[in-house]
């Protein structure tokens, strides 16, 4: 029996509530699922604003792409816009998160480069994100794909430290073009 293939997709309003269900899950990976405060509501509102909202001028807080197994959500990677004084526009990974059952596929990856591909799309100048310290295997992976490491930002009441990386456009390009 093949392989089962992974299907990254864009979210649409309909799936706030695989979202909010992944957000718990990782944030019971980093020992924090009491800090999490959202609601399906508060993502449908963020995410996806009804035409009329958005004539009113509401726009969209971030952008979501899904990964999907056989037509059941497995991993997701949510992101949003943020800007360079010194380069301009870029993306900001929030999450990235895979199923712990769907780890070791590449499943990760493709998202990475779903939201790399819409980097390049937009212009964007670099995508940057943040990893803690103890995932050792992230550090590394996101190394192996050209991001680099920038500055450690100690977070007040946290004993860890997240690191935060960066990709320019030359890393930016070289995941994009390996889109699927």
């Amino acid at each position: 029996m093949a392989a089962a293939t992974c299907v990254v997709r864009v979210g649409r309003r309909e799936d706030a509530c695989h979202l909010l269900e992944l957000i718990r899950e990782l944030a019971v990976v980093e020992n924090e699922l009491d800090q999490v405060k959202m609601t399906e509501e508060t993502l449908v509102r963020d995410g996806w604003p009804l035409p009329e909202e958005v004539a009113a001028g509401a726009v969209p807080r971030f952008d979501v792409l899904f990964a999907e197994v056989d037509g059941a959500v497995v991993g997701f990677a949510l992101y949003f816009h943020n800007y360079s004084t010194w380069e301009g526009l870029g993306i900001y990974l929030e999450d990235l998160y895979v199923k712990k059952d769907f780890r070791g596929r590449g499943i990760g990856t493709q998202l990475i480069r779903g939201v790399a591909k819409v980097a390049e799309q937009r212009g964007c100048a670099r995508l940057q994100w943040q990893v803690i310290d103890f995932n050792k295997p992230a550090i590394k992976y996101y190394e192996s794909l050209g991001a680099r490491e920038r500055v450690e930002a100690p977070v007040a009441g946290f004993d860890g430290k997240w690191l935060n990386f960066i990709a320019d456009r030359d890393v930016i390009h070289s995941l994009a073009a390996a889109a699927l």
